[in-house]
Order: C-alpha cells, then sequence, then structure tokens
C-alpha cells in the first residue's frame, strides 16, 4: 500500500531501535540482523503486511574536499553511524555499497574532491505488532547470531563520486565553482545537465579520474561525471530502481522479552572510547595507505635501481609493518566483538587497546621513508637536469680513495666530465650552494655538449666528503665552492646581519632562558603559511634600523627576505600581486604555487647590536620557518616538522620560541596541536615557559588577538599543555 503520508525512519524509531546506513541492498522489511558484526542474516520469503510511504524527496548533497576534515572522516560525513563504521574499518563486516569507498586505491590529496548525493524516494514500515505475529522466534536457533530485525527501509539513490582535479591552481578553483554550482541545483531538484553551461562542461571534461560508489550497482559501472547526472534523473522518474539507503532495526529481545535469553544483546562503547578507537584505526590506515603509495609509486622506480640495497632493507620492515598492521586490526577486531557480546568488560578494552611500542616503531619507519621519498625526489630532479646518478659505496670507494682514484671507479666515464661529489647532509645545509654549483656545471655542459655530468652520492660510503666540490677530466683537481655571501647590502646606520644556510653545529635539547654568559639570543619563528614570518623579519630589521616612524617613511625600506603575496581591492575584487624586494634574488624559495609555503627551509638571520652600554656586542638570532597548513597536506607539515626539528636540534639554547598568529581565525589548523605536541616533547619542560604569542595583520582587530584568543585557550586547555601561559605578559 502506498500512501503519501511521510515519517522519517529517524522519527520512527523507538528508544531501543537504531538506524544502519543500508550498505548490503539485500536487506528488507523482516530481515535478521546481527548487529555485533554489523551483517545481514536472513531474508525471511514470507508476505509480511508492511506500509509503503512515499517521501516528499529529501535530498542532501555536498561536496567535500579531500584534505578537509570531513574528507578524513568520509564515514561519518556520508552519515554512517558510529558503530558501522568501527566495523567496517576493523573488517567485522564487508565494505559494500558506498561504503566501497574504503578499498579506494588512489592518493587522497589537495586535488580530491568528493561529491556526495543522497536522495530518498519511498519508505516501508512494520509496526511492532506484526512482527510479533510473524513468531520470529520460532525459526531462530541458539546458534544464530541475531540480535534485531529490519522493522523499517528507506528507498532511493545514494552516490559518493571521488574526483581527482588537474594540478592547475586556476583549473582546480573553477571546478571547485562548478561543483558548488552542481550541490545547489541537485539539492534543489534542478536538472543540472541543462543547467551547466558550454564553457563549464568543457571545465568538467578536464577532471582526470572519476570512481563512483552506489547502493545502486548500475550507477558504479559509469567513469562519466555527465553519465552519472543523466542517470540519476533516469532513477528518480522510477522508485522502483531505487534501492535501500537506511534500514531500521528493532531488538529482539524488546520484541520477545519471554526469549530473551536466547538473542545475542549488543553492547555499545562509550562515546569517548569509540572515538579514540576510531581516530586511532584512521590515523593507522592512512599511514599504512601513505607508505604503500610511497613504495609503489617513487620508492620502486629510484630507490631499487639507484639504491637497492637500502631500498631492500626498507622493504623487508615494510612488508613486517603491513603483516603487523594486519595482524594488530584482527586483534582489534576480536577485542571489540567480545565487548559488544558482552563476553569481556571495559576495563579489558582499555587495557589492550593501542599498542604504543607498536605505534612509535611505525612512526620512526614512516619518518625514514620520508627521507627515502626526498632521496627518490632528488635522484629524479638529478636525472631530469641531465646528471647520471653514482652511488660511491656501490663501487667499494673507501677511506683509502682520493681525488684521483675515485674517477676510475665510475664505469663509462669517459674523457670529459664532470663529478659534483656531496652527500645529504651537506646538500641539506648548503642547499643554495648546492644549486650554484649545479647550474655552473649546466652552463658549462651547454657550452659543450660533449661533457659529461656526475653527481657523485657519498651519503652512504666510507669515503667522508667535508665539502661539496667538483672533480673535473682537465686536471683531476679538486675544485673547491665558496660559501655562498649574503646579497644583503648593509647601510652606515644598519646593525651588522648575515644569514645562516645551517645552524651551529652544537648538538643539545635544552631550551633555556638568557644568561649573562650568553652571546647569541636564539628566537624560533613558528607559524601558519602566509601568517607573515618572513615579513615579520623584514619588520624586525627596519625597527632596528630607524629610530622613528617618519625616518622610517621617509627613508626606503630594507629587505632582507624577499616576499610575495596576493590581494583582492576595488569593488570587483580584483588580484593584485604585492612584492616586497626582488623575489628573483631569492634563491630556493616558492614565489609560484599560491597556498604553498614560500619559505621551503629553515634560515637563520643574526643582528649583530652595538650598545654603549655593553662592552660586548650582542647578537640576535631569529630562525625563520616553513610555514604549516599549506595546501601540499598534512604529510607535508609533518616532514617540514622533521626538518625544524633537526635544524634547532643544532642550536646550543632556546630564548624563545615565537608563535605567529592571525587575530581574525575562525578556527585553528589542526596542526597547531601536532606542532606543540612534538616541540615540546623534543626540548626541555623549561621550554614552555618561553612562549611568546605574535598577532600579525592586527589593524583590523585593532591590535589585539580578537577571535583567535578563545580558540588558543581551548586549545592549550583542552591538551597536556594548560601550563602554557597566554597572558599580555607573552603577547
Amino acid at each position: 500500500m502506498l500512501t503519501n503520508h511521510f515519517t522519517r525512519i529517524s522519527e520512527y524509531a523507538s528508544s531501543t531501535g537504531i538506524k544502519r546506513k543500508a550498505i548490503s541492498a539485500f536487506g528488507r522489511v523482516g530481515s535478521l540482523y546481527d548487529s555485533c558484526r554489523d551483517n545481514i542474516l536472513v531474508n525471511d520469503n514470507r508476505r509480511i503486511s508492511s506500509q509503503s510511504y512515499k517521501t516528499s524527496g529529501s535530498v542532501k548533497c555536498m561536496v567535500i574536499h579531500g584534505h578537509s576534515e570531513a574528507g578524513r572522516n568520509l564515514l561519518r560525513t556520508i552519515d554512517i553511524e558510529n558503530d558501522l563504521r568501527l566495523s567496517l574499518l576493523l573488517n567485522l563486516t564487508r565494505p559494500l555499497g558506498i561504503a566501497s569507498v574504503l578499498t579506494y586505491s588512489n592518493p587522497i590529496s589537495e586535488n580530491t574532491r568528493f561529491l556526495s548525493y543522497s536522495w530518498i524516494a519511498r519508505q516501508e514500515q512494520i509496526s511492532s505488532e506484526v512482527i510479533r505475529n510473524m513468531k520470529l522466534s520460532d525459526s531462530i536457533t541458539p546458534t544464530c547470531p541475531a540480535t534485531h530485525v529490519i522493522t523499517g527501509v528507506e528507498y532511493g539513490i545514494d552516490v559518493l563520486a571521488v574526483l581527482q582535479l588537474p594540478t592547475e591552481t586556476r583549473s582546480i578553483m573553477e571546478i571547485d565553482h562548478i561543483l558548488q554550482k552542481i550541490s545547489r541545483c541537485l539539492s534543489s531538484g534542478e536538472n543540472i545537465l541543462s543547467l551547466l553551461t558550454a564553457e563549464e562542461n568543457n571545465r568538467l571534461i578536464k577532471i582526470n579520474n572519476i570512481t563512483i560508489y552506489s547502493n545502486i550497482p548500475d550507477l558504479t559501472a559509469l567513469d562519466d561525471i555527465f553519465k552519472l547526472f543523466h542517470q540519476i534523473q533516469i532513477i528518480k522518474r522510477n522508485s522502483n530502481a531505487c534501492q535501500p539507503i537506511t534500514y531500521l532495526l528493532q531488538p529482539l529481545a524488546e520484541l520477545y522479552p519471554k526469549n530473551m535469553r536466547n538473542y545475542a544483546v549488543l553492547h555499545d562503547l562509550p562515546p569517548t572510547l569509540h572515538h579514540s578507537l576510531e581516530q586511532y584505526v584512521l590515523q593507522r590506515r592512512t599511514t599504512i595507505k601513505s607508505l604503500k603509495e610511497v613504495f609503489q609509486k617513487k620508492l620502486e622506480r629510484f630507490l631499487k635501481n639507484y639504491l637497492e640495497g637500502l631500498f631492500r632493507g626498507a622493504h623487508v620492515r615494510y612488508l613486517q609493518i603491513q603483516r603487523d598492521y594486519r595482524l594488530e586490526i584482527k586483534q582489534l577486531s576480536n577485542l571489540l566483538f567480545d565487548f559488544r557480546t558482552g563476553q569481556i568488560g571495559i576495563s579489558v578494552v582499555n587495557n589492550n587497546l593501542i599498542d604504543k611500542s607498536r605505534t612509535n616503531s611505525t612512526y620512526e619507519f614512516v619518518r625514514t621513508v620520508y627521507t627515502l621519498e626526498e632521496k627518490a625526489n632528488f635522484i629524479s630532479y638529478l636525472l631530469s637536469q641531465n646528471f647520471s646518478y653514482f652511488n660511491a659505496i656501490d663501487h667499494h670507494i673507501n677511506n683509502r680513495d682520493n681525488e684521483n682514484t675515485i674517477p676510475t671507479k665510475i664505469p663509462k666515464i669517459g674523457p670529459n666530465y664532470r663529478i659534483l661529489c656531496s652527500d645529504d647532509t651537506l646538500n641539506r645545509n648548503y642547499r643554495e650552494n648546492f644549486n650554484q654549483i649545479r647550474l655552473r656545471l649546466q652552463q658549462e655542459q651547454r657550452r659543450d655538449p660533449s661533457l659529461r655530468l656526475i653527481y657523485a652520492d657519498f651519503s652512504y660510503s666510507l669515503y667522508k666528503v667535508h665539502n661539496i666540490h667538483v672533480l673535473g677530466s682537465t686536471n683531476n683537481e679538486k675544485r673547491p665552492i665558496q660559501q655562498p655571501q649574503s646579497s644583503f647590502k648593509k647601510s652606515a646606520t644598519f646593525p651588522e646581519v648575515h644569514r645562516e644556510e645551517r645552524p651551529p653545529l652544537k648538538e643539545t635539547r635544552n631550551a633555556t632562558r638568557l644568561s649573562s654568559t650568553d652571546e647569541t639570543i636564539n628566537i624560533l619563528l613558528l607559524g601558519e603559511t602566509g601568517v607573515g614570518k618572513s615579513t615579520f623579519i623584514n619588520a624586525f630589521i627596519n625597527y632596528l634600523r630607524f629610530g622613528t616612524f617618519e625616518k622610517a617613511q621617509s627613508n626606503t625600506p630594507s629587505v632582507l627576505i624577499p616576499v610575495s603575496f596576493t590581494m583582492t581591492i576595488g569593488d570587483h575584487f580584483e588580484e593584485r600581486t604585492v612584492q616586497f624586494g626582488n623575489v628573483k634574488d631569492s634563491n630556493g624559495e616558492d614565489f609560484n604555487h599560491r597556498g604553498q609555503s614560500v619559505t621551503q627551509h629553515c634560515k637563520s638571520y643574526i643582528f649583530t647590536l652595538n650598545h654603549n652600554e655593553i662592552s660586548k656586542k650582542i647578537k640576535i638570532r631569529i630562525i625563520d620557518t616553513p610555514g604549516f597548513g599549506d595546501t601540499r597536506g598534512v604529510g607535508h607539515d609533518e616532514r617540514n616538522m622533521e626538518h625544524i626539528l633537526q635544524y634547532i636540534n643544532n642550536l646550543t639554547h632556546l630564548n624563545a620560541i615565537c608563535f605567529l598568529l592571525k587575530p581574525n581565525a575562525s578556527k585553528l589548523n589542526i596542526f597547531y596541536r601536532t606542532c606543540f605536541t612534538q616541540l615540546f616533547s623534543f626540548l626541555s619542560p623549561a621550554a614552555r615557559h618561553n612562549i611568546i604569542f605574535c598577532f600579525t595583520n592586527a589593524r583590523s582587530t585593532f591590535y589585539a588577538p580578537g577571535n583567535t584568543a578563545p580558540l588558543l585557550k581551548t586549545m592549550l586547555a583542552e591538551s597536556s599543555m594548560s601550563d602554557i601561559t597566554f597572558k599580555k605578559e607573552n603577547t
């Protein structure tokens, strides 16, 4: 019987009824359900008197960014219930239908978008009285794990399309704009195909890859977004083609209280424990997937051919971590099932939930893999620059060799060559220096095409190189390269300043206050991409140079670090690029990708101050760092943080850690918490008293912390960093 009366399943459910996303389309009214494993058990073949209600066409449509919080927990975003999410993540049930997105094998990046669409056409329901009259209890054996029976089903269309956008920023912005238009049109029930312009259709064609997951099998076979929209319109005109979207479940123990002892009962995890377990599994799953992507797409291609021994050792460790992960998921799955069925209590779950030693081991290996990934990228870059890659250890170069014997061990070297000798540490600490040498050699090759360029890597060799140098075929003499000089020109009234590409080579992990014997005040700057760390240093040097604001206005400002940013002006919000200094003179920085940090590596800027009252000079070292929270995602932030920790590890002390923030934030970047945690686990507890919070772009808030202040206080209070003060004295 079909009526126009509409009562949503969520409204119909009793206090003990539960809902489940219909990831399996085989459920019908009267089907038995095992909620401990989230499986449909038995379809009752008897004719059941149910009521079918035609709905008003409830629609939900949204576009989800791959690296957003919604994208990181996609199952929650598409309304899969808490218990079912854990069942899927821990393999208690198979990922079918829309939940098959868990099997998506391509990387989820900043260029990934999810288009989620859900439309409910009708629903079927039966009353508890009808269920009792069916006498299901007579057909349930003691070995049957059923806990519930399906008493209601919502039918409709459930679709999740995974879109991989092109890499060009302009194309991404254009497609994002069109996707928002599509979302609005689908939500209002309009025919999107008739509303898209020819230009918009052409832009959508640029989407690189489309994968569709749905409760309707015919839709999953499509790989074209236009065909998807067309099929949705066809199915909406024929509601019989719709499949289950949601099941309403009633406990058997409630329907048949006299037989209650015969039925399994679902025990729910407490919300806080459920959240902890889900977040842990999501993090572990993401880590394992990232490792797989790196190994298959980068490391196998380059390291297997050029650093076979290193790759083989890492690959063995990777396979072991995969085995450990599968075993861990199996153990957690059994743990959850035993709790749901009442075989163990909450204390057992708490004691066995997370293996911290295994997590730490995986984290250390992830850091190793990131280093290997950087090496693979470096080798790829060398090959693209017409260099041959030569690993010294593979050809038995050792500490008995010298500049004359090294060329003889390189096979097929030819009569005309240049060998660039270096290692990973030198390249990291003298990056600008390395690039200057590389460019010079390439210019030489352009003048003489017969010249062979070779990069000799001594990172793993017993033969140690102490500076970047070149061996040439002309006289086989080492060609030393001068250390880079700052391009900054000092004025007569300017404090003495110079830039360091590498920190002092003295290792410590202590953060202390400045004492009377200290010669240098060390200040670390941290903050999001675009918050203004480099601009802050430029402002600082001009503050030291000019005694008054009037003098600063009447003179040309000094530019220690070229900066570039985009702002909108006028009634039509036209974009204008503002440059401060010559960005072409800034080697190693990236001004070409909006949303990404311009500062690519840590740099120290040392200011020498001459005080008449003090006989000795005071030096201030300000350390500029790459910004976090840019469009390359959390993995890039983690690599930057590792680089920052390695850099400050060489300092004798830190006097202050300055966090730069914007005062008008609506929410804090999620990496702030990670940044705090990693930083203060690396430094001594005394470092917590050396924190300064500096707010940039503060004219709009009359130079006050603005909306960011309560967000920051909440983050500190909710974490283990409540002893970090946020007061006027350190702001």
